[in-house]
């Protein structure tokens, strides 16, 4: 969890094209708002370090944003492996995809993940999306 009031985000993405637009998305989804603290891990396996690192420290992030296609550990074997863990509080998953297949979203619902959005096409379209999912998280962390 962030300090300050901000927002802790794990951004799982191999894509650094994908990483700089959804970074940029992301801070303009909290504008005037929390600010955003974005780690970010290439693949599942980085992933896990940092969650384990970040737990013992300063404890879990608040959201993280995983891609499904990805090197080493994709998505949906991160996904599998992160609810059989035993942490105290688990942060939010939002799987974040390029594909639009609805069996794909729903594969990675069944496998843990608490939202599935296709990455939209748009740099606006993607600030909508992120506002819909940062903007109840960051009310939900200003009553705590």
């Amino acid at each position: 969890m962030a300090t300050n009031g901000t927002i802790f985000i794990l951004l799982v993405d191999d894509d650094p094209d994908d990483v700089f637009v959804i970074r940029k998305a992301i801070n303009f989804a909290l504008q005037g708002g929390p600010g955003a603290e974005i780690s970010v891990a290439h693949d599942g396996d980085q992933a896990f370090d940092q969650l384990r690192k970040h737990a013992a420290q300063n404890g879990l992030p608040d959201l993280i944003l995983l891609d499904l296609n990805m090197p080493t550990m994709d998505g949906h074997t991160f996904l599998r492996a992160f609810r059989e863990e035993q942490w105290s509080r688990k942060p939010r998953v939002v799987v974040f995809t390029t594909s639009f297949d609805v069996s794909i979203h729903n594969k990675a619902l069944s496998e843990g993940a608490d939202e599935a959005w296709a990455k939209p096409p748009t740099l606006p379209e993607l600030q909508s999306v992120l506002k819909k999912i940062l903007v109840p998280l960051a009310a939900q962390q200003h009553r705590a």
